[in-house]
Parts: C-alpha cells; structure tokens; sequence
C-alpha cells in the first residue's frame, strides 16, 4: 500500500472518534465528492446540450454548400463589357 493512502487512512479511522479534526477530514472528503460529482454532471449536460444544437443546425443548414460563382463572375463580365462600350461610343 503506498505511504499516502495508508497515512491518510489511518488519519482517518483514528480511534479518537469524538475529534474534530477526523469530523472535518471526512466533511471535506464528502464536499469534494459532491462537487467532483457535480462537475461531472454539469460537463456531461453540456456535452449533450452542444450535440443537440450541432445537430439541429447541421439539419437546418447542412454542412456544405455548393454555389454557382460563374453566374457572379459572368455578370462582372456583362458589366465590363457594357461599360468598355460605352466608352467606345
């Protein structure tokens, strides 16, 4: 058994039961379960909440999208074009 534990346990199943200080050690053993716990339940809602939004977005709006840039860039070219002929004119 490695030296901390076994000094931590013995810490803790002293025979001095009325002690305050073995009331406090398992006190903050408790506390640190409770809020370890908490923090587990907390980050596991969160994980589960952003899988749900991802989900709804990427149905909403999927996550490629395929445009026409050539129909853009043909217009550019239209416009060019009506204006390099009227500079002509």
């Amino acid at each position: 058994m490695k030296l901390s534990i076994h000094l931590a346990l013995r810490y803790l199943r002293s025979s001095d039961r009325a002690s305050f200080s073995s009331f406090a050690g398992k006190l903050a053993i408790i506390g640190l379960g409770v809020g370890i716990a908490a923090l587990i339940l907390t980050a596991a809602i969160y994980k589960g909440f952003e899988d749900t939004i991802s989900n709804k977005i990427a149905g909403f709006d999927g996550h490629i999208r395929i445009q026409d840039f050539l129909a853009d860039l043909s217009q550019i070219i239209q416009q060019d074009l009506i204006v390099f002929y009227l500079i002509l004119l």
